[in-house]
């Protein structure tokens, strides 16, 4: 089991970025797994989306969110383009997180950043595309709906 950890979120060095380094942070569930933090990781790279990754208090990686804007059913949405965490700490209730899981704190951060960023720039929604039936129930227990596009899931701001 994993240990209690302070958490911090960042935003990582570019040189963390490269491929062959930010994979080798992560445990990963499976190859497809891996394959997608690879392509997320260079869409960083390539500045299409922000990376903001969760450290532990030796600044170890241990999940992040990938982050960017984007025109959707004609409003703008901040859209949570991947979320990973770790192997070794998924279904864990951490303490120094309000006793959430990692996922739910990535997504407490994203909405956050919704409303920090919305008097600002116009954006409407949080949204994202869950890879599957059982992400789908988790995310509209959280309150996203399926609007007019069937693929997405959206948050209003």
């Amino acid at each position: 089991m994993a240990q209690p950890v302070a958490y911090n979120l960042v935003t990582p060095s570019r040189s963390l970025l490269l491929p062959q380094t930010f994979l080798k942070q992560f445990e990963f569930g499976n190859d497809h797994e891996r394959q997608y933090v690879r392509s997320v990781t260079k869409l960083a790279l390539n500045d299409k989306v922000r990376i903001h990754l969760l450290t532990d208090n030796a600044n170890n990686p241990i999940a992040f969110i990938a982050l960017s804007f984007e025109k959707i059913i004609s409003n703008s949405c901040l859209v949570i383009n991947y979320l990973f965490c770790s192997r070794q700490y998924r279904k864990l209730h951490i303490k120094e997180l309000q006793d959430r899981k990692i996922s739910l704190h990535l997504i407490a951060r994203a909405i956050q950043l919704v409303q920090e960023i919305s008097p600002h720039v116009p954006l409407h929604y949080l949204a994202l595309q869950p890879s599957d039936e059982k992400l789908e129930r988790f995310y509209s227990e959280l309150g996203f709906t399926r609007l007019h596009h069937k693929e997405w899931m959206f948050l209003k701001v």
